[in-house]
């Protein structure tokens, strides 16, 4: 018996090379989405940092000063403020709502500084900035803890610790010299 399987073989290296060719497409779809979407992401940052520059900056400084022999600021140092930020919110989403909050509408129930910051500085006043405006500059703000990394905004509080700590062993030995000795008794 002669059994013939007549097999119509269709071209595999073609639909291999079609395939190919629709991974590449779908890759470099996904590639450019990414890019465009990081394009736009750089530029609300940008523009963010260009707001903070022009009217945030007027009351905030970055970085705490150097000395307070000039008097005290006129707001809190923005890189404090967004530490407390971190701080009190677990994600970057309840970070930025927070923030939007804040600058749409400074409360003092809703700020993330101890109450002493406000009674020293004041509430800070409502802003006139468009809801684009708000949104790139609290995108530039989170863009700022990602470069400072945790280690940074870490670093500025263990030395904000450490300076407590020297001032507070300071006290406690003055203290200790205006107390009464008492003698152990046997």
């Amino acid at each position: 018996m002669n059994v013939v399987h007549n097999h119509q073989s269709k071209p595999v290296a073609g639909t291999v090379r079609f395939l190919v060719l629709l991974l590449i497409v779908f890759l470099a779809t996904l590639l450019l989405s990414a890019f465009q979407q990081t394009n736009s992401n750089q530029l609300k940052t940008d523009e963010g940092e260009r707001v903070f520059n022009q009217v945030c900056s007027t009351c905030h400084q970055m970085d705490p000063p150097a000395s307070m022999e000039n008097g005290k600021p006129i707001a809190p140092p923005m890189k404090m403020i967004l530490r407390h930020y971190q701080m009190k919110y677990d994600s970057t989403e309840a970070l930025q709502n927070a923030l939007t909050s804040w600058l749409e509408a400074p409360d003092k129930e809703r700020s993330a500084l101890p109450a002493m910051a406000i009674e020293e500085h004041g509430l800070m006043p409502p802003l006139t900035i468009t809801e684009e405006e708000r949104t790139a500059v609290v995108q530039y703000l989170v863009s700022l803890l990602s470069e400072e990394g945790m280690e940074g905004m870490n670093g500025m509080q263990g030395k904000m610790q450490h300076d407590m700590k020297g001032k507070m062993d300071h006290d406690m030995k003055g203290m200790k010299g205006a107390m009464p000795q008492h003698k152990k008794m046997d």
